[in-house]
């Protein structure tokens, strides 16, 4: 089957290769999956520029690109009984088992759920890491709690928009920053106050909050603990990786 693989580093535009590539076969515990469309993120520009190459070298050994997937099951492995053939699915490869840019690939069961019948395969595939970044930061990392004020730098992208309505859906008072030209956006997905950073600065006001979550790897990091609370959390996705 064809495939388009990561052959050097540079300008993913320029670096992908198509290629003929081994079709996989499920194991116990996993499924295949046809590939119906694939979401581009940070990362993949990152890996393919080779910037994590001295973070990350088990991954980039061998690199590889397209981890947000949506698709449909064609055949399942052994003590498979949640998925079906034909069931159509979304998922996040690990960052050492890609690539999404495959016609078929194999998925462990935990990787994987239904997709929403309400969702095209385009929009499902945008959702993946957005969503699960936003989850991680709000509730694994700052633990947020119903009541707490939050401040979401960089409001309008993938990862800030699923922040935004997953905060909500917490129960917590949200304040977003964006460009006035998105203020729109950001009162249409429910936040309580929109600061528009091509007008002021979210420190103008003086109002500190619960959890600062970071976007922006050029913000600078004192500016995100001066809003913050005594006893609050700043999670910032800006810089290098955490590894635990």
């Amino acid at each position: 089957m064809e495939g388009l693989l990561l052959k050097k580093y540079g300008d993913i535009t320029n670096v992908l290769t198509r290629s003929e590539i081994e079709k996989p076969t499920p194991k116990v515990g996993e499924i295949l999956i046809e590939v119906k469309t694939v979401a581009l993120n940070p990362i993949d520009i990152k890996i393919a520029n080779g910037d994590l190459k001295a973070i990350l070298p088990s991954i980039t050994k061998k690199p590889k690109l397209g981890f947000d997937v949506c698709g449909i099951v064609r055949d399942t492995g052994n003590k498979v009984t949640s998925f079906k053939n034909d069931d159509e699915v979304y998922l996040r490869l690990p960052l050492d088992r890609g690539s999404g840019f495959s016609k078929f690939i194999v998925a462990k069961l935990d990787h994987v759920a239904l997709k929403p019948k309400n969702l095209s395969f385009e929009e499902a595939a945008a959702l993946p890491l957005a969503a699960l970044t936003s989850i991680q930061a709000i509730s694994e990392y700052a633990n947020a709690e119903a009541g707490q004020s939050i401040l979401i730098d960089s409001g309008s992208g993938g990862v800030g928009t699923f922040a935004i309505q997953y905060a909500k859906y917490l129960e917590l008072k949200v304040t977003a920053v964006a460009s006035h030209r998105n203020e729109a956006l950001l009162e249409n997905l429910g936040v309580d106050k929109v600061i528009c950073y091509d007008l002021e600065s979210f420190l103008d006001s003086g109002e500190k909050y619960d959890i600062v979550f970071n976007m922006i790897g050029n913000t600078n990091p004192i500016k995100c603990i001066m809003a913050t609370k005594k006893g609050g959390t700043v999670v910032s996705i800006g810089g290098p990786p955490d590894i635990r």
